[in-house]
């Protein structure tokens, strides 16, 4: 009895990063990519890119499509490194983080836990990214994701897989310091993942801000994500704006970039 819950338990902490992730990538990015062709979404877009839509998908297609945008995002979530992921995610998390008490969170632990994951979690994020810039080796890795030129609401997951499992690393080390219930881990990945298709969107809108949660105080926005796409595009120490979920750390760090999308 005891070994069918630590299978049955090895399977939850194996799924959810991986469903979380897929229902906070799939609906957003279809629906997004949606938008950036109505008259709303060219409206919207950053200065950058506004008006000039053509010249964006001749951008895309110069390094990767949006079509092989979307198959890599299927690879990243789908394939069989993410059916590996289950299994090892199960085997990690279930000796590494405490077995949950009860079948649902409470709804203060579930918020608390959420909120100190996410700023926790970016941080990581954040000095993962920043070595990735400076690390020839690291760089090596995270320079496919730089290809594209003019991100789509997909770029968020052209990367390459090992550039995904150093990221995973962060994620991890703050779930061992939060130990949360794993239906508040799924709700951080679910949040994370909408954020990354958000932030390589290019839309700047307040509606959009208040969907994805962008106007709550030390948000990053969308502008900030687009403008280290712009001028951080290489390996190089002074690259700015590596603060995923928030500019906090930039500014703490002084990495904040005071330039716009032009």
């Amino acid at each position: 009895m005891l070994m069918r819950y630590d299978l049955l338990l090895a399977l939850v902490w194996g799924l959810t990063p991986m469903l979380a992730a897929s229902l906070g990538f799939w609906l957003p990015a279809l629906v997004v990519e949606r938008a950036l062709l109505s008259p709303w979404g060219q409206s919207r877009l950053l200065p950058r890119r506004g008006g000039r839509w053509p010249a964006v998908e001749q951008d895309r297609a110069a390094v990767a499509s949006l079509a092989e945008q979307w198959r890599w995002a299927r690879s990243v979530l789908l394939g069989p490194r993410a059916l590996l992921n289950v299994a090892l995610g199960g085997a990690v998390l279930t000796n590494l983080i405490r077995a949950p008490t009860s079948m649902w969170p409470s709804c203060a632990s579930w918020a608390l836990g959420t909120c100190v994951l996410a700023l926790l979690a970016d941080l990581g994020l954040y000095v993962t990214h920043r070595l990735s810039h400076t690390v020839p080796i690291l760089w090596k890795i995270h320079s496919s994701h730089h290809r594209v030129l003019t991100p789509s609401s997909v770029t968020g997951l052209f990367i390459d897989h090992a550039d995904a499992a150093v990221q995973g690393v962060s994620v991890l080390l703050a779930s061992l310091i939060v130990q949360p219930h794993p239906l508040t881990l799924g709700t951080y990945i679910i949040l994370r993942t909408v954020d990354s298709v958000a932030n390589h969107s290019g839309l700047d809108s307040r509606l959009f801000d208040a969907l994805t949660l962008k106007m709550l105080p030390g948000r990053a926005s969308v502008a900030h994500h687009d403008v280290h796409h712009l001028y951080s595009n290489r390996a190089d120490a002074a690259a700015k704006n590596f603060g995923e979920n928030f500019w906090l750390w930039d500014w703490a760090f002084g990495t904040l970039s005071t330039l716009q999308p032009r």
